[in-house]
């Protein structure tokens, strides 16, 4: 997580470019239900359906699949190189082909976790957001199997999951502060009526940008786990230390 949040400082604006995509659609998705929800009078059962299925489904899936350029892109850095916005978008596109079956199969997970009432996703969802990275970086078929593989039985990716679900209540109630203060009538004055008629606004708006924020951060951290999994449980960094030794060796023309 400390390693997340150093990665984004250290490249504020190109994470900022590539969370865009992630930006744009949860923000979509905020102003839709706040328009629906202030301009329509929906049915109990409608209302209940869109906002304990369809909106976390939404949510769910865009935190998931949307920051995937800023994976790439963090990728890269830790491999010591360092892609241009451009690249990191085009690199997605061109993995489209491997993300669309796991895309889908996430999909159909997350419509069966909402009819359980969310509660597998506690267990499940940190695990299977490796799935999306290991379509992105390897070129194995069996793209569930290899994540489960990876992960093992490493329990720090729940804790990781955790630190990122106390730092979005903490973001959550940060957000809901001035509602607060404006409900316990400290500021009994006609502005004060007039902010808390349109503090939805503000609430909307620091919400998409926080949600944006946890979410890159949160593809970020899991992106460096990933690295760290290939590098040290599978001795990747020692394999390329063998290979550039190798390739001197080949070069100075001595037998390998």
């Amino acid at each position: 997580m400390d390693r997340s949040f150093w990665s984004l400082h250290d490249d504020l604006a190109t994470f900022a470019l590539l969370g865009v995509p992630t930006f744009a659609a949860l923000a979509a998705l905020g102003i839709s239900t706040a328009l629906v929800v202030r301009s329509f009078d929906l049915d109990p059962a409608a209302a209940f359906f869109a906002s304990s299925m369809l909106l976390p489904l939404s949510a769910l899936t865009v935190m998931t699949f949307g920051p995937l350029p800023c994976s790439v892109f963090a990728w890269s850095r830790a491999q010591g190189t360092r892609l241009t916005a451009g690249e990191c978008l085009s690199t997605c596109l061109g993995r489209l082909g491997r993300l669309f079956p796991v895309i889908v199969l996430l999909l159909l997970s997350y419509a069966w976790w909402a009819l359980l009432f969310w509660l597998p996703t506690f267990f499940l969802w940190p695990r299977t957001c490796l799935a999306p990275m290991v379509a992105l970086f390897e070129d194995q078929r069996r793209v569930f199997g290899r994540a489960r593989k990876l992960m093992h039985e490493d329990h720090a990716i729940f804790v990781l999951a955790g630190l990122y679900l106390l730092l979005l209540l903490v973001l959550g109630g940060v957000v809901f502060i001035p509602r607060v203060i404006l409900l316990a009538d400290v500021f009994k004055t006609p502005w004060a009526a007039r902010i808390e008629e349109s503090i939805w606004a503000f609430e909307l708006v620091v919400g998409i940008f926080s949600l944006t924020g946890v979410a890159v951060s949160w593809c970020v951290a899991l992106t460096l786990f990933y690295h760290d999994l290939r590098r040290i449980r599978e001795g990747e960094s020692l394999r390329i230390r063998v290979d550039a030794l190798l390739a001197r060796y080949v070069a100075a023309g001595e037998p390998a």
